[in-house]
């Protein structure tokens, strides 16, 4: 789409989300894709140096219940933590 280093971007998602987020172009992540860090982008005014830092991947990911994440085989019961692909849209701010 014609993005280069230090760009913004807009991700949009399936849950009618959009993330403005910074472009850094890697060699690591795939033409096609897009990878964006887990655990930035904090919400709450107590946590005075994060908050407003980031944004938080968690507004990208669309709900699922347990038993629809059962049916694609993608939950394993000894993991903490679920992190999963998500389809979106990426324009030029």
């Amino acid at each position: 789409i014609g993005v280069r280093e230090g760009d913004d971007v807009l991700v949009d998602s399936p849950t009618g989300k959009s993330l403005k987020i910074r472009v850094h172009l890697t060699r690591g992540i795939r033409r096609d894709c897009v990878m964006t860090e887990h655990h930035f982008g904090h919400w709450s005014k107590a946590l005075r140096v994060a908050y407003g830092q980031g944004v938080n991947d968690g507004e990208l990911i669309p709900e699922r219940h347990l038993k629809d994440t059962l049916k694609i085989k993608s939950y394993l019961p000894c993991f903490s933590s679920y992190i999963t692909d998500v389809c979106v849209n990426i324009r030029k701010t």
